[in-house]
């Protein structure tokens, strides 16, 4: 694919909870396989979240009970590694 000559498409999401971002960034990824096209993406959270990798456990990783006396939203990513705080960034 020639990136420079290709056409992008640019996504400007908004503010969503964290379920809704990483159901976007799941469908965007889906959608790559039909039709591959470059894509970015702006957005931003509704509150802040803790994402954790697809192979963490969230009972060893993270105090649950304490991230939702915080109002800290806790989802689970389509991808591997840590946990990556949002909705400070």
């Amino acid at each position: 694919m020639d990136i420079v000559n290709t056409t992008w498409r640019l996504l400007k999401t908004g503010k969503h909870d964290a379920a809704a971002n990483m159901a976007i960034d799941e469908a965007i990824l889906l959608g790559q396989e039909s039709c591959p096209q470059p894509t970015l993406r702006f957005y931003d959270w509704s509150q802040p979240a803790f994402s954790l990798g697809y192979f963490q456990q969230i009972t060893t990783e993270i105090d649950a009970k304490k991230c939702t006396t915080q109002g800290v939203e806790l989802v689970r990513r389509i991808t591997g590694g840590g946990i990556v705080v949002h909705g400070w960034d």
